[in-house]
């Protein structure tokens, strides 16, 4: 699920996503990192966890959620090309269960916490209609990893 919540016109909005995603059967290794049907995402990187790395966690049951606050500056023209500037902060969460019945966690193993964190903020830069390039920079505070995101269009 994905929902947004304009707080202020379009210059402030709020935008959540939140997954659980259930693999069954004899998958591939490859899917255990996997979540989505029609459009498959790995977990890290630049679109789920950001901040940890791409395929950290692989499992059966994976439950992750994304919170941003997207903030969106006039829109004005360069060289006859219009364009807008914004700023977004983000939080994303995720775990990963290696399989459906109950087993000792990885977690009380390894002295980790339940779900792994990523926090950060990026620079977006709003081409016309149609186009947005996106920077953002993270930080994982349960893995202690950083993460340099450019891609084309927002995460989610």
């Amino acid at each position: 699920t994905r929902w947004f919540a304009p707080l202020y016109r379009d210059y402030l909005v709020f935008a959540h996503r939140a997954a659980l995603d259930l693999l069954a059967g004899d998958a591939p290794v490859d899917e255990l990192s996997q979540v989505g049907v029609l459009q498959s995402e790995d977990l890290g990187g630049g679109t789920t966890i950001r901040g940890v790395p791409l395929r950290r966690f692989g499992g059966r049951v994976k439950l992750f959620g994304q919170a941003e606050l997207r903030g969106s500056f006039p829109w004005f023209e360069l060289l006859e090309q219009r364009l807008q500037v914004g700023v977004v902060a983000f939080v994303d969460a995720a775990r990963v269960w290696a399989d459906f019945h109950s087993t000792p966690s990885l977690d009380e193993d390894f002295d980790r916490p339940p779900f792994a964190l990523g926090t950060g903020g990026g620079l977006r830069v709003r081409w016309a209609d149609t186009f947005i390039l996106r920077a953002d920079g993270a930080y994982s505070p349960t893995e202690d990893t950083p993460g340099i995101y450019v891609d084309v269009g927002h995460a989610f």
